[in-house]
């Protein structure tokens, strides 16, 4: 035994390519050769991977897909990383056995983002007085998406493949807003002290004098798809006309994680803003958040759930600086997930429409979201709804939906308003319902994109 406790190593072999995601049998993980980097020790960042088990002991290990409270084990888990490094990686797999020695007490489990959309896999086990410590590389996507998230008996992996399966040929193009005439743009910024952040962009107006107010953009999509550079961003661009920087914040969708990882990229991405608008001129006491669709729930959720400390994931970065905005512009999006099936049939019989989704189904996208039925997680339901948070010192919403809107019932727009007004006054929520308009389609823009306009004119 060497002086960090590894008694036995071992590489297993996947018994063949036919296993296309890491399988259990009878205690013996298996994943394919396929997923594993050819050259491992130049597609992994074992600076973060160690630096992420570090923090993850200096904050009592409540970062990421932590499974178990471990404190005492994340230097010597470092340790048997570091000595993993040195081996010849040619299979898939790796596994150690270790003493009781540098405080290991507890099994449990953790995953690391490495290059190349790969992660590591760490498993601890007790056998006897000895510890097992198993890890494997496999890719990110296939890992998230084959770990046992089943909803109602069904694969979440499944569910979503069928659903976008069910959209139009053409309906999830790649087609991208123009952004060529833009003089002044950085893209793909990483805003998150993650190996795999998100990213964002940022575009300044072509006139104007630093520093910039700010208006924040996520886009819709269901939680599903989307992206930051889509069609949708055409509509907040248009705020550069009256001097606003715009920033296009591309989240984590329900095919790629649970929530709160999206709740955390958006407060996240708020921060890294703040944190950097010296650099890029922006005006950090100004900054207005706007969302369609899906996305107009991630801005009215920040502009709620200010000091919510469980919503704030600070460990994604520039944790000392405030998540808060200073208005919100809400297009069509949900505000209380719980409510959503019931309000919807109302809808549906009120109106006529005929709905383009349905929900509180395992393939509903809000039980995407969750990895699980909303009804069976309640608390976690109310805490992504912006309408559990309303309070007194929120900023001015603008809020629009369509009356007609087949995807997102009316009343969670209107029962928001009502709220507000309730709790923070007459003069913090402004509310259109459009009569003729549906779910984001070219009638609601008409009449929204002057109400938009309007609205950020008090932050000029």
């Amino acid at each position: 035994m060497n002086d960090m406790g590894i008694t036995s190593k071992s590489l297993m072999i996947a018994p063949d390519d036919d296993y296309y995601y890491p399988i259990v049998d009878n205690g013996t993980i298996y994943v394919p050769l396929r997923y594993l980097a050819e050259d491992l020790d130049a597609q992994v960042e074992w600076d973060a991977v160690n630096k992420t088990i570090y923090e993850l002991n200096k904050q009592n290990c409540s970062r990421g897909y932590t499974t178990y409270p471990w404190i005492e084990n994340a230097q010597f888990i470092s340790n048997a990383v570091k000595k993993w490094r040195t081996i010849p990686i040619r299979r898939s797999y790796a596994t150690f056995t270790l003493f009781r020695t540098g405080g290991i007490s507890s099994p449990g489990q953790f995953i690391f983002s490495l290059k190349s959309n790969y992660i590591l896999y760490i498993v601890i086990n007790k056998i006897g007085k000895s510890i097992l410590l198993k890890m494997w590389i496999c890719e990110r996507k296939a890992f998230d998406m084959k770990q046992g998230i089943f909803i109602g008996g069904k694969a979440k992996s499944e569910m979503i493949k069928e659903m976008l399966a069910s959209f139009p040929s053409d309906f999830l193009e790649d087609v991208n807003a123009n952004i060529s005439d833009i003089q002044t743009k950085y893209l793909d910024l990483p805003y998150c002290d993650l190996p795999d952040s998100k990213t964002l962009d940022i575009y300044l107006p072509d006139q104007g004098e630093e520093p910039f107010p700010v208006l924040v953009f996520f886009f819709g999509g269901g939680f599903l798809f989307g992206d930051k550079r889509g069609t949708q961003l055409e509509i907040p661009l248009l705020a550069r006309e009256l001097g606003f920087a715009v920033v296009s914040v591309n989240y984590t969708l329900s095919s790629e994680g649970e929530y709160p990882r999206l709740v955390y990229d958006a407060k996240a991405s708020i921060r890294y803003l703040r944190a950097n608008a010296a650099q890029y001129g922006l005006n950090p006491k100004k900054i207005v958040a706007i969302g369609i669709s899906a996305g107009g729930t991630l801005a009215s959720l920040l502009g709620t759930s200010s000091g919510v400390k469980e919503l704030e994931g600070s460990s994604y970065g520039n944790s000392g600086y405030s998540s808060n905005i200073q208005g919100v512009i809400d297009f069509c999006g949900p505000t209380n997930i719980l409510a959503m099936k019931d309000q919807m049939s109302e809808h549906i019989l009120q109106t006529g429409v005929s709905p383009s989704l349905s929900y509180g189904n395992p393939d509903s996208v809000e039980s995407l979201v969750f990895g699980a039925l909303a009804i069976d997680v309640p608390d976690k339901a109310q805490a992504f709804s912006p309408i559990t948070h309303v309070n007194p010192d929120i900023p001015q919403f603008l809020i629009v939906h369509g009356a007609q809107d087949d995807t997102v019932p009316p009343r969670q727009s209107i029962e928001l308003a009502q709220l507000i007004e309730e709790k923070a006054g007459n003069n913090k929520g402004e509310l259109h319902i459009l009569d003729n308009a549906g779910h984001c389609d070219e009638a609601f823009f008409e009449s929204a994109i002057p109400l938009m306009m309007n609205f950020l004119k008090q932050y000029i």
